[in-house]
């Protein structure tokens, strides 16, 4: 008996024309963006119709005692502390060129594809700009240059001179591990070669002392909101320090036994859901793409991995707009023959930065810049060595 077999030639292949498109994140920044200044990262729109660098005015509060009874206060009068901190915008682009032969080819409608594709690039930019934004220093003396479209130097690409320099400004909002004792004065590099994976992970406590460093720092941080004098503030970390955090027992005991579920059982229970961590009025966020850029690989004790985490208040950073994304087409189609599609965006990203005029309360410095609205912490962790 002979069975007839279907040659290759004949065999059936079907395609669909609908597509799968690979997962892109949200901006888990986006609740924290606005145009006032409470957010944490603020809109700046007055570059949209003109100019390419604009200057918000930064003052500080009145630090003198002022004059009491019958004292003269004629020649006691306090200046005003004030700084210009400087925003430069720029240009970003991205296109899609198909040809009609190859869309022709093509199982799926490839220009259905294009726009939802652009628009994730231009959403995705932005986010990754937040993330090497807080991965930046601009110490006293550093232009106003933009890498990209993020302002500053990023602490990957700067100088052994730079981070001490920026350490040394921002040495009462910045914290190496789980305490001071890590901490080499002056010293970027020695400081991070201390933190390690014993002592230096991200725990309730290492946290409960940033909080009440960053309450006494000099500039003030702004909390997000003040809540009849309770103070919050909110942490964005990376992946493997938010695990840490997250099995620190302190924190599982809190969610365990004292975090509301309002009754609606799993839902709202932290143990078995994602999302934020709160404790002590700390929201705690994780950013899984801030580790790329925030990471400094083998620079811990015996080589471990340092990752960096910022807890910010209102005004940490600018997010100044020439203008948001517009769909572009390409004006050179070849007879028609050729399809391009791109996005356009214009927009300049920093950390806002005050340089100090006198030597802070804390000590530190005169002629020294301190992140506005930042405090930047450094931990181990045993989730990624």
């Amino acid at each position: 008996m002979a069975v007839t077999n279907t040659p290759s030639s004949l065999e059936i292949q079907k395609w669909r024309r609908d597509f799968f498109v690979e997962y892109q994140r949200d901006n888990l920044f986006a609740p924290y963006l606005g145009n006032g200044q409470n957010a944490v990262i603020m809109r700046v729109n007055e570059l949209k119709d003109e100019g390419e660098q604009i200057t918000i005015p930064l003052v500080g509060r009145l630090t003198g005692q002022g004059q009491v009874g019958a004292n003269t206060l004629v020649g006691n009068e306090e200046a005003m502390d004030q700084y210009g901190h400087k925003i430069v915008i720029d240009w970003a682009r991205h296109a899609i060129l198909l040809n009609k032969k190859e869309m022709r080819k093509s199982a799926i409608d490839q220009m259905n594809a294009v726009r939802p594709l652009l628009n994730e690039w231009a959403a995705a930019k932005l986010r990754d700009d937040i993330c090497k934004a807080w991965a930046t220093i601009q110490p006293s003396g550093t232009a106003s240059s933009l890498v990209g479209n993020v302002q500053g130097i990023p602490m990957a690409m700067a100088t052994a001179a730079q981070m001490n320099a920026w350490l040394i400004g921002n040495a009462d909002r910045v914290q190496f591990g789980n305490g001071q004792s890590t901490l080499v004065a002056g010293n970027f590099a020695a400081s991070l070669a201390n933190v390690d994976t014993t002592n230096d992970l991200a725990t309730v406590s290492a946290f409960n002392r940033v909080k009440r460093i960053l309450k006494q720092a000099d500039p003030r941080i702004r909390p997000l909101r003040v809540d009849g004098g309770r103070e919050y503030f909110v942490t964005f970390m990376p992946s493997p320090v938010f695990a840490d955090l997250s099995n620190d027992p302190a924190m599982i005991a809190a969610n365990k036994d004292a975090r509301a579920r309002e009754g609606n059982g799993m839902d709202d229970n932290p143990l078995f859901q994602d999302g934020d961590l709160m404790y002590r009025g700390m929201i705690f966020r994780e950013i899984p793409e801030m580790g790329q850029f925030f990471r400094f690989a083998g620079a811990g004790t015996a080589g471990v991995d340092v990752y960096g985490t910022v807890t910010v208040g209102q005004q940490a950073m600018g997010y100044a707009i020439g203008q948001l994304p517009a769909p572009t087409t390409r004006s050179d189609d070849d007879y028609g023959f050729l399809k391009g599609r791109g996005v356009e965006i214009c927009y300049g990203i920093s950390k806002i930065v005050k340089g100090r005029n006198s030597i802070s309360s804390t000590g530190v410095a005169a002629n020294t810049n301190a992140d506005w609205g930042t405090f930047t912490s450094f931990f181990a962790t045993q989730s990624a060595n």
